[in-house]
């Protein structure tokens, strides 16, 4: 179901079920992922956009509450996924949310790269996780983004002013977490495709093949399926640095 209202706010820089089956299926799995941590507890979506993930996360936990600064997707999202358990409020994810408490797990993707200074929002995502809990962070990897840039449809990174490396997240979230651990997020291959993944520490994949068709063969190749909902993702610690997206694992000090 598409928004009657306010299409150009909610959708723009946004992976919405609508839209490509490509990019939303990135967005997707790390939801699928955060779900490892939700059950049973007491949830935070930060810049939930057009809400299917706060969602998918409130199906497993006991209660979900998702913020967002556009009054366009709150108003989306509440008339497609309100549930008993499921809360959408408008929120700028740089204001803390004192008011609301301390949450489980707070989850807060493909926020922090559109933001030039990450110091008011990662001070917000640690005031919201519990000393026991989880926060889970997401960002496209700087290192490769001119690949991933490269095979997606959409004009989106203009907006991504405050891109970031691996070190730059890690050292961003240290600031406020204590613990603090880094996951690559990549398409699944066959044997071939992940022992070479495993070797390219400096991604020289992504700096000799250019062209988006000849990555888009090249994947094939290799059993790397691409662009549909269906596609299945690895978190993996050991490939962080070539892989197109980073996910943060933060703890506080126990």
């Amino acid at each position: 179901m598409k928004p009657d209202r306010g299409l150009h706010e909610l959708a723009q820089e946004r992976a919405v079920p609508w839209g490509d089956a490509g990019q939303f299926a990135w967005h997707r799995a790390r939801y699928l992922f955060a779900r490892e941590f939700a059950a049973g507890r007491r949830v935070l979506d930060v810049g939930c956009g057009e809400g299917y993930g706060a969602a998918l996360l409130a199906e497993v936990a006991d209660d979900v509450i998702a913020v967002d600064y556009s009054p366009a997707a709150i108003d989306h999202a509440q008339k497609k996924y309100g549930r008993d358990n499921l809360a959408f409020r408008v929120h700028e994810a740089t204001v803390r949310l004192t008011e609301l408490g301390r949450f489980d797990l707070v989850v807060c993707f493909e926020v922090i790269e559109h933001l030039a200074d990450p110091t008011s929002l990662v001070r917000t995502l640690a005031d919201a996780t519990a000393l026991d809990g989880v926060c889970l962070v997401s960002t496209p990897n700087r290192l490769v983004d001119r690949a991933f840039e490269a095979i997606s449809t959409h004009e989106h990174y203009e907006y991504h002013v405050g891109l970031l490396a691996p070190a730059d997240l890690k050292s961003a979230l240290r600031t406020q977490f204590a613990d603090v651990r880094l996951l690559g997020q990549f398409v699944q291959g066959n044997a071939i495709h992940r022992a070479l993944k495993s070797l390219d520490v400096l991604n020289l994949r992504h700096r000799v093949v250019r062209s988006p068709r000849a990555q888009h063969k090249l994947g094939s190749a290799l059993g790397k399926p691409t662009g549909t909902t269906e596609t299945a993702f690895d978190f993996s610690r050991r490939l962080v640095r070539q892989s197109p997206a980073l996910l943060a694992v933060a703890r506080h000090r126990s």
